[in-house]
């Protein structure tokens, strides 16, 4: 689901998830972080460079390298342990893109992104805003959600979400027709 005109809306409660996908929308930083990305995949030793970029990043908590080490990680994956650590495995296979296909991907996304308010916060404290814009024009929102069960222990279980409460919150914004991906 995409139109031009609507008011789109991505929210989760980590932080780090926000942060990066703000400063990926950011134009001003598009070469900075084409030219980070490139200059950490010259490298020789590629594992132990992602290692020390890990270990760089949880210290400064920079998006440009949450950038780069997204691309280096095990099928992209970006994860956090218990302490807000970033604790992806290096991608073994050395599959990850290369700086031609990042820029591709960069300049075709980007567009999709314009209209798209970055949120950090709980579903719950952005209902209102939601509920406000729809009735001026279309909305679209996008949910990050904690996983369930008890193999996962993430930053998620800190605070309180109640799977029938949230349901109840897309049922309501259904009936307003309004969209949504979970």
């Amino acid at each position: 689901y995409y139109k031009q005109d609507a008011k789109v809306y991505a929210s989760d409660i980590n932080e780090h998830y926000i942060h990066w996908w703000n400063y990926f929308k950011d134009d001003n930083e598009t070469e900075s972080l084409l030219m980070f990305y490139e200059n950490c995949t010259k490298s020789n030793q590629l594992k132990e460079h992602y290692y020390e970029l890990r270990k760089l990043y949880n210290l400064t908590k920079s998006s440009i390298i949450l950038f780069t080490l997204s691309y280096m990680s095990m099928n992209n994956l970006i994860r956090f342990n218990k302490a807000g650590e970033f604790n992806a495995a290096f991608d073994l296979t050395m599959h990850f893109a290369k700086i031609d296909k990042v820029k591709e991907y960069i300049n075709n996304f980007k567009p999709y992104m314009e209209n798209v308010s970055f949120k950090n916060c709980s579903y719950m404290d952005i209902k209102d805003d939601i509920l406000l814009a729809s009735q001026h024009s279309e909305v679209f929102c996008f949910f990050f959600l904690p996983y369930e069960g008890k193999k996962y222990k993430n930053i998620y279980q800190q605070n309180v979400y109640s799977k029938q409460e949230f349901e109840s919150f897309l049922f309501d914004i259904n009936k307003k027709n309004i969209k949504y991906m979970v």
